[in-house]
C-alpha cells in the first residue's frame, strides 16, 4: 500500500521532502504516472499552491488548481484566454488534471507552457535553505522550469499581468500534418486593443514546435502598434511572422534562420483574439 502524506504547511512539506525518501508529489489524486517506488506528497491542502488569486494588476495561478476551476474562472478572460484554450486541451485528453502534473516534467508541447510564455508569466519557487524558514523566489519561466533551484524545492505557481481594458489572447492547436509540416504547430497571442480607436497598442505571438522551449515573438510587430484590428493587420502579422521572427539553428550558429510557419495557424489565432475584444466569454 503506498504511503501518502498531506502536509498543511509549507514548512511541513519541506520536512517531509527532506526525509530520505523517494517523494513523488500530486494535488487531489494519483498522479498520472504513478512511481511504485515513490511516497506520495499530496499537496491539496497547501493555500500557496491553491487557487487564482487578483491582487495589484496581477493574477496568481496555484499549481494545485485544476484544468476545470480555471476553465469557470471569469477572471482569465479575455486577457489570458489563451490559458483557457489551454485548459480545455488538456482536460479533453486528462480529465480533472491540476496544473501540478504538467510542470513535473518540461514538455514543449504542452499548450499550457505556450499560453504562460505569451503571458509574460513568472514562476513562483518556494525554497527552504538549511536552519532557515521557507521563502518564495520569483523567477523567469525558462530558468524556473529548466534550471530550477537544487531540490528540494517546491514550484507553487504563475504569475503574470492580468492586462489592461482591451487585452485579449487566444491559442490554436493544430495536429500533427505529416513530414513536410511547419515549425510551429501551435500559436499563442496577446495583444491589446484600444477600446476608444480600435488600434493595437500592444502584441506578441509564441510559438511551440514541440521540440524545443517555445519561441516568443515581440519585435517584429511593432510596425502594428497604432495599426486598426481588423483583417488587414492580421494579414500583415503573417507576413511579420514569416520575415521578422528568426530563431538560431543551434546557440553559435549564425546567420539566423527564418521559421516556417502556417499562415492559417497565424490567421486563426488573431481572429480568435480580436473577435474575444468584442465579445462575453459566453
Amino acid at each position: 500500500m503506498t504511503t501518502i502524506f498531506q502536509p498543511h504547511t509549507i514548512n511541513e512539506a519541506f520536512d517531509i521532502l527532506n526525509r530520505p525518501l523517494l517523494v513523488q508529489i500530486t494535488a487531489g489524486g494519483p498522479p498520472p504516472n504513478p512511481d511504485p517506488q515513490a511516497v506520495l506528497m499530496d499537496v491539496s491542502r497547501l493555500a500557496a499552491m491553491s487557487g487564482l488569486h487578483y491582487a495589484g494588476g496581477e493574477l496568481f495561478v496555484g499549481v494545485n488548481t485544476t484544468y476545470s476551476t480555471l476553465l469557470h474562472s471569469h477572471l482569465l478572460w479575455p486577457a489570458a484566454a489563451c490559458l483557457l484554450d489551454a485548459c480545455r486541451l488538456r482536460e479533453a485528453n486528462l480529465p480533472g488534471g491540476t496544473l501540478l502534473h504538467d510542470f513535473t516534467t518540461v514538455a514543449f508541447d504542452n499548450p499550457l507552457l505556450l499560453a504562460l510564455i505569451a503571458l509574460h508569466a513568472q514562476a513562483q519557487i518556494a525554497i527552504r535553505p538549511s536552519g532557515q524558514q521557507p521563502q518564495i523566489l520569483t523567477l523567469p519561466l525558462q530558468k524556473a522550469l529548466l534550471h530550477p533551484p537544487n531540490p528540494p524545492y517546491l514550484l507553487l505557481g504563475f504569475r503574470f499581468i492580468a492586462g489592461s481594458m482591451g487585452t485579449t489572447s487566444a491559442l490554436i492547436q493544430h495536429q500533427p500534418m505529416g513530414p513536410l509540416q511547419p515549425d510551429a504547430l501551435a500559436a499563442a497571442t496577446w495583444l491589446t486593443i484600444d477600446p476608444q480607436t480600435n488600434r493595437i497598442a500592444a502584441m506578441r505571438v509564441a510559438f511551440a514546435n514541440g521540440r524545443s522551449w517555445p519561441i516568443l515573438c515581440e519585435d517584429a510587430f511593432k510596425a502594428l502598434i497604432g495599426q486598426p484590428a481588423n483583417a488587414n493587420a492580421v494579414e500583415a502579422a503573417v507576413r511579420l511572422s514569416q520575415d521578422g521572427c528568426p530563431q538560431p539553428r543551434h546557440r553559435t550558429s549564425t546567420p539566423p534562420f527564418s521559421l516556417t510557419l502556417s499562415p492559417h495557424l497565424i490567421r486563426e489565432t488573431l481572429d480568435r483574439a480580436i473577435a474575444r475584444s468584442h465579445h462575453s466569454p459566453n
